[in-house]
């Protein structure tokens, strides 16, 4: 036995060796260096016997029974890895693992036992301190709004908090050890197959670096998928990466509130890009309906005491004109009193609305926004779902923000239509010229841009005067709509006012402007050829105020540009102005424009004046009457119908052979 106790006290864990009546026959160094003893302290002594005392971990006394030495003994067996606690005597405590197993003699009868005990306090320590840790760290992450999960190094999952169950739909029980990639993260947004060699969850594991998104998704248990903004930060140790921590939220809501905004932000440009409101409620009832995506929607206008439908997308055609009482659709009339959002998640269990009315035309759920105009409601939108649909604060928030908007676009657009048709009114005196005068022919046309600016700031006028003098007048104010219809009424009319008076082009001019300095805004002025054509001698004196030369054809020569040497009408005080003369002959014609015909863009350049003079040049001998026509015919050929500014055109021809 010499041999075998030498090898014995070569070894660091406690090796005690008893006979088969639990007495003590050897105990190398390690056993007294875990057990706080001398070895003649514990030679020829039982267990029971010793003076340090032997419990279970948690400080509960063992029975002699208990004891590996006696089960190894009863059933013949080895007893591995039991965990005890060593109470020494000098108070200090050894947690120990305790092996035992029997050896027997030739015959087969144990004759003995040998124990192994090693000292596990640190390992049971660092294993206690990690529990503790995982306690704490679940404890934090359990309350976190955000899901969490652990990877080792080869991205399995060794943690997940609840909110990260909850998100996923996988228990951590279920996702242990198994990899997180192939459960959650094998797809793109598209549906596209997702590698794991593309991950970049992966990718931290082995880089070391920190990678953050908020332009990914994952996918749930049940194969929905969801955005997710998350964070992948690597765990390290010996400066080693050993696992990764990625923290994740579910952005559902906040990518449906980015294209909802991003939807109201391209409605509104699109219901503030016209003044017609008509045009106006058929873009929103769709580009609405699209934005929140539902399944149609209503715009239905207060007329009397009654709710009638004007506009609808989804509905069927009959829904239109479709007119309902205060009784029949109450959760309007509530949305009307509070002047706030309403929204109905189950029409078919809330009190506020008609069931049987919802029921006939298909409408489960609905949110309605008042339409407001100076503190009145007007009308409301309807988002509506045939099934029932939880609206959240994101597309209530949605509604009424839309509301807001479409409310002020119908002001506008009414403010607009009064202001159009006053301008209708002042732009049709403006227009309207004597059928005939003695002496001369004429004609004129005009074209605006657009329906919107068909109330422009060009203008022309005729004027009969004494002693066989015709007074004619073309101009141009800057500007567009009432204001600039209004300034054209006070132009012409202070013009047509003096040319009652006999005096020359350049004094009326001259006049004119000093008038209309002030009366308008500073910012406007006037461009204008004023001119009086004597209508027996054919001289013309003309005054030509900032605008495009008039043309002179001639009925029997080339045509030519009238002199342009004054200032615009309205700029400034104190201008002078000049008046020029030439002389028609019987059959000459007289051309006035605007710059919208010298301006008007063909392709990569303008009409421009030398088109415009070899185009009049190349007339035959004709009638006023088809100048100004031929002349917008060829502008309207240049430019593809395409206008950039208003047109205004005025021929006169001196009667005569």
């Amino acid at each position: 036995m010499e041999r075998e106790e030498y090898i014995f006290e070569t070894i660091v864990d406690g090796i005690i060796i008893m006979d088969r009546n639990g007495y003590i026959k050897f105990a190398n160094k390690g056993t007294e260096k875990i057990l706080g003893l001398k070895r003649s302290e514990i030679i020829g002594r039982t267990c029971n016997e010793l003076p340090c005392k032997i419990t279970t971990l948690e400080g509960e006394p063992l029975s002699l029974e208990a004891l590996p030495f006696y089960q190894a003994i009863r059933t013949s067996k080895p007893v591995f890895d039991r965990e005890l606690s060593i109470e020494r005597i000098d108070g200090s405590r050894a947690i120990t693992s305790v092996n035992a197993a029997p050896f027997t003699d030739e015959s087969g009868e144990i004759t003995g036992i040998v124990i192994s005990l090693r000292d596990i306090s640190e390992r049971k320590q660092a294993e206690e301190a990690l529990k503790k840790s995982e306690k704490q760290l679940r404890d934090i992450t359990s309350v976190l709004g955000e899901g969490v999960y652990v990877l080792d190094k080869e991205g399995h999952l060794t943690f997940m908090n609840p909110e990260a169950e909850r998100l996923l739909g996988w228990t951590e029980v279920e996702l242990y050890g198994k990899d997180v990639h192939e459960a959650i993260h094998y797809q793109r947004a598209d549906g596209t197959r997702f590698h794991a060699e593309e991950c970049p969850v992966l990718e931290v594991i082995n880089s070391g670096g920190i990678y953050r998104t908020d332009d990914d998704v994952f996918i749930r248990k049940d194969g929905s998928m969801f955005p997710v903004a998350y964070v992948t930060t690597p765990i390290m140790e010996n400066g080693q990466v050993v696992a990764s921590v990625t923290t994740f939220q579910d952005i559902t809501e906040r990518k449906r509130a980015e294209r909802l905004r991003d939807a109201l932000n391209d409605i509104n440009s699109a219901v503030n890009s016209t003044l017609e409101f008509d045009e106006i409620m058929k873009r929103v009832v769709v580009e609405a309906c699209e934005a929140i995506v539902c399944e149609t929607t209503a715009i239905a206008m207060r007329e009397g005491d009654r709710w009638v439908v004007r506009y609808a997308h989804g509905f069927a055609q009959e829904i239109i004109g479709v007119k309902l009482t205060d009784e029949e659709a109450p959760h309007l009339m509530l949305a009307a009193r509070t002047n706030k959002p309403v929204a109905i998640n189950d029409a078919y269990n809330d009190k506020r609305v008609d069931r049987e009315v919802m029921a006939k035309y298909g409408v489960r759920s609905t949110l309605i926004a008042p339409l407001v105009v100076k503190e009145n409601v007007i009308g409301v939108l309807s988002f509506n779902y045939r099934s029932s649909f939880a609206f959240k604060e994101v597309e209530v928030d949605f509604a009424r923000k839309l509301g807001l908007a479409l409310s002020l676009a119908i002001e506008n657009a009414r403010l607009y239509a009064g202001q159009q048709r006053i301008a209708d009114t002042l732009q049709d005196a403006l227009l309207t010229k004597p059928q005939k005068i003695e002496g001369i022919d004429f004609s004129y046309l005009y074209r605006a841009t657009t329906d919107i600016s068909r109330v422009g700031g060009d203008f022309y006028d005729v004027i009969e005067l004494e002693h066989d003098r015709v007074g004619m007048v073309v101009g141009d104010v800057s500007g567009h709509g009432l204001e600039a219809a209004t300034l054209t009424a006070l132009v012409k009319s202070t013009i047509r006012a003096y040319a009652y008076d006999n005096s020359s082009p350049a004094i009326i001019m001259a006049k004119t402007n000093e008038a209309i300095i002030k009366a308008s805004a500073p910012e406007l002025f006037i461009t204008a050829f004023f001119g009086t054509l004597d209508t027996k001698s054919g001289v013309l004196t003309y005054c030509s105020a900032g605008h495009p030369p008039a043309i002179v054809k001639r009925k029997t020569s080339k045509a030519f540009f009238l002199t342009t040497n004054s200032p615009a009408v309205g700029a400034f005080r104190g201008l002078t102005y000049l008046d020029n003369q030439e002389t028609l002959k019987k059959g000459d014609a007289l051309i006035i424009y605007t710059d919208g015909v010298i301006e008007a863009r063909c392709s990569n350049e303008f009409f421009g004046d030398e088109r415009l003079i070899k185009l009049i040049d190349g007339l035959k001998p004709t009638s006023a009457k088809e100048i100004p026509q031929a002349i917008f015919n060829e502008v309207a050929d240049c430019t593809g119908g395409i206008l950039s500014d208003d047109v205004a055109i005025l021929a006169v021809r001196l009667e005569g052979d």
